[in-house]
């Protein structure tokens, strides 16, 4: 392709352009364009609302920096070919080949690259549907010269589009010519993939050689007709020339017109200026042709020898893949061979372990029968034991409804005393009255001697009378004191049986804090929230407590009050009668309160001994010894017994029932424990053979997949959901027996509902250590199941009931 020389005066014609806009100076050199400040207030006049906002570097440092210049320049490159590509559409082919030299402007002002720089932004304003009748009126005002200048650039500009669109049409999209529009231009590193194979970039350029060659040969040709037409005319004007010079020579005539003949010299003179350009054009054009066909015979045997070099390589590649085929496939045959060697000798391995293992179960199996019966024999110690528990409570409650009536026999007691002395008050009055009147009588009527006798005679007979009330009634007191007398020993004992329960309660409380300062302790303990609840009852009790006393101090004031009213004359008869039925109200009420402190401190009692059966539990009262633990237990037995001993004829009974039950509880411990360590020796013996398993199948290899196999792990994977699913049924049997005495509400509101929780400690012991051989011997038989199915879903053994 030809490169076309800019027209004459172009960059003149540019300044006027650049001038004629509305700037705060005029441009006077190449170097005013190097910061780009006036070529974007251009931009920004041509299209303000695509150009806006400002240059990415300040203006103050753009004259003594050239980076920042040619920062500037670039974003404006960059815009105006953005511009170009999405907003006009026009002469995209040219726009991607018109890249000038950036940075000569910004260092040196290059007059050169600032033109080019400013043809493209010429382009954008003339392609431009917003400015494009303005800029032409513009282009127009500026002068021919100038307007011709500028419409020539354009039109070259259209022209080299054209020819670059032809040439993209004919060679495809795909490969791209790298056309040198400007004999400085350089192709973009863009252009040109890292990942490209360079015998193929090196293809490429020579058939774009080829391409440009023969379109060179063609505009040379051309350009020869030119020029033979212009050497025409040319000839034909220096004809004429000749012809007129003559005909002023020899006519003599002075009339010809002077300008005409002006004129014809000036277009002789720019025919011959164009005809030299055309020229240098041409020599220019032959001078490139003969380039590139130096370069084109360099590159003939080059391309040929790499040709034949790439077919070579290419079979060398062929023949490589089939030799690392054949390879691998005899590698894979040899591990294949190997694998099958190796999982036969594991597969018998694993049968003999099989076969080992199938016996141990059997041996096993009168373990499990045992362990069986140990549950049931669990369960009849929990019965008797809740049948003991339910009998101390039966008697328990006889015993409190016996203090109850011997309460209220007291405070009957009292009450018939108190109007007992009411009445001889009352009695001791009337007989000084009645002294008074005989004395009176005796002293006016004398004559009355025989009824004086009489009268005598019945004061005998109502001594004798109240004599033998008071006899009766002596007798009475006598009993009510035996009663008493028992009353308070039973008050004495109760008592130390407080003091012990108080120490016992301040070791628990100790055991308690230690527990609540473990993490995880609410979840694992629930009794710690019934002891909250038990601290809240004794606060209330507390109030209650502090309540009767004050209610019995009040009591204690009122009985004086009584005395000194008591004391004064009849006329306060009234007022007394109305303080005595205050008094009763506040007995009534005292008796109320009092059975409440009493009910209050019965559930006290009820909750202590269920915070004990909850410690017994816990871990730190299991490390204890069993002869302490076993005597503990024994007296804690005893002292429920005794408690019960009102009532009981025989003494025996109780410390018999008592070591029976201790040694029961014993038995069942003992029976566990036997039990636990066989679990325990199970389970080595099944994680012994579980090593052997793993030992084994670490030196098997996977199988190859067939349906035999998979149908063997089918049925063993049935098998072992049946295994599962049986011990999962009993565990959860044993677990939901377990936690049905486990269970506690909030607060039973009958007696036999709180008996049931108290006895529930019990039973929850003895389930929990059952759990512990169960749990273990489950655990054990789900890993080996786990450990032979995975190696049998992984292909390194086979079911053994599948062998062949």
């Amino acid at each position: 392709m030809e490169v076309e020389a800019d027209p004459p005066r172009l960059d003149e014609a540019l300044l006027g352009w650049v001038n004629s806009f509305d700037l705060a100076a005029p441009v006077q050199s190449w170097n005013d364009l190097g910061d780009g400040r006036i070529l974007w207030k251009i931009l920004g006049d041509i299209d303000p609302e695509y150009f806006t906002g400002s240059l990415p570097e300040r203006d103050e440092g753009a004259k003594e920096n050239w980076i920042s210049k040619w920062q500037k320049l670039k974003h404006i490159n960059r815009m105006v070919t953005t511009y170009l590509h999405d907003e006009c559409g026009s002469l995209l082919e040219v726009t991607k080949h018109m890249s000038p030299d950036l940075k000569a402007i910004a260092v040196n002002g290059s007059a050169e690259q600032s033109v080019k720089l400013l043809k493209t932004v010429l382009l954008a304003a003339m392609t431009s549907s917003k400015s494009n009748e303005r800029m032409t009126r513009m282009v127009i005002q500026l002068g021919p010269t100038c307007s011709k200048s500028i419409a020539a650039a354009i039109a070259q500009m259209q022209e080299l589009d054209s020819r670059l669109a032809a040439i993209k049409a004919r060679h495809g999209s795909s490969s791209e010519i790298d056309v040198p529009v400007e004999p400085d231009h350089q192709p973009t590193p863009q252009a040109v993939s890292s990942e490209r194979d360079p015998e193929l970039e090196r293809e490429e350029k020579l058939i774009q050689a080829y391409t440009l060659i023969n379109q060179l040969e063609r505009e040379q040709a051309e350009a020869f007709v030119e020029i033979e037409e212009i050497r025409k005319e040319n000839a034909a004007l220096q004809d004429e020339l000749t012809g007129s010079k003559y005909e002023l020579e020899h006519s003599g005539r002075k009339s010809v017109d002077n300008q005409a003949l002006e004129q014809l010299k000036i277009q002789s003179d720019k025919d011959r200026d164009y005809i030299s350009e055309l020229e240098s054009d041409l020599a220019n054009s032959k001078a490139v042709i003969e380039n590139q066909e130096r370069q084109l015979e360099r590159h003939k045997p080059d391309y040929e020898t790499k040709q034949k070099l790439l077919d070579d390589l290419q079979l060398l590649k062929a023949e490589r893949d089939e030799l690392l085929k054949k390879s691998k496939v005899n590698e894979n045959l040899r591990k294949r061979l190997q694998a099958l060697q190796d999982q036969e000798k594991a597969n018998q391995e694993l049968r003999q372990d099989l076969q080992a293992a199938r016996e141990q179960i059997q041996v096993l199996e009168p373990f499990r029968e045992r362990c069986a019966s140990l549950q049931k024999a669990n369960a009849e110690s929990v019965e008797t034991i809740t049948n003991g528990e339910q009998e101390i409570f039966d008697q328990k409650t006889a015993r409190r409804r016996v203090e109850h009536d011997l309460k209220i026999t007291i405070q009957k007691w009292e009450a018939a005393k108190d109007m007992q002395l009411r009445d001889r008050e009352t009695i001791n009055e009337l007989e000084e009255k009645i002294r008074e009147i005989e004395s009176g009588r005796r002293a006016s009527v004398e004559a009355l001697g025989n009824l004086g006798n009489e009268l005598d005679s019945e004061d005998e007979a109502d001594e004798i009378s109240k004599a033998n009330g008071a006899n009766v009634d002596d007798g009475d007191l006598t009993l009510l004191k035996q009663k008493l007398d028992a009353s308070q020993l039973r008050n004495a004992k109760l008592e130390e049986q407080y003091l012990d329960m108080f120490q016992d309660k301040l070791g628990l409380e100790t055991a308690m804090n230690d527990l609540e300062n473990t993490e995880g302790a609410r979840d694992s303990h629930p009794f710690l929230e019934q002891r909250k609840k038990l601290h809240t009852t004794q606060h209330a009790l507390d109030e209650l407590k502090s309540v009767y006393f004050r209610t019995d101090r009040d009591l204690a004031e009122m009985k004086q009050r009584l005395l000194a009213l008591e004391s004064q004359s009849s006329e306060r008869e009234a007022q007394y009668l109305d303080e005595a039925n205050e008094f009763e109200a506040l007995a009534a009420s005292y008796a109320t309160l009092q059975q409440h402190a009493e009910s209050l401190k019965a559930d006290l009692e009820e909750k202590t001994s269920l915070l004990r059966h909850a410690l017994l539990n816990c871990k730190a009262l299991q490390m204890e010894a069993d002869d302490v633990r076993r005597s503990n237990e024994y007296k804690i037995i005893l002292a429920q017994l005794e408690a019960i001993k009102a009532d009981v004829v025989d003494q025996e009974i109780i410390p018999k029932t008592a070591a029976a039950l201790t040694e029961k509880v014993e038995e069942g411990r003992r029976m566990i424990k036997t039990a636990t360590k066989r679990a325990e020796d199970q389970t080595a013996l099944i994680s012994e053979l579980q090593q052997k398993l793993d030992q084994a199948t670490k030196h098997s290899a996977p199988a190859n997949e067939n349906p035999s196999h998979q149908r063997a792990l089918q049925n063993l994977r049935k098998e072992n959901d049946l295994m599962t699913t049986a011990w999962y049924t009993l565990t959860t049997r044993l677990q939901s027996n377990s936690i049905s005495l486990q269970r506690r509400p909030e607060t039973p509101r009958t007696l036999i509902g709180r008996q049931r929780m108290a006895v529930g400690a019990a039973a929850v012991r003895l389930s929990r250590v059952n759990m512990v051989g169960l749990t273990s011997r489950r655990k054990a038989k789900d890993d080996s199941t786990k450990g032979i199915s995975q190696a049998i879903s992984s292909g390194r053994m086979t079911h053994p009931f599948k062998m062949n």
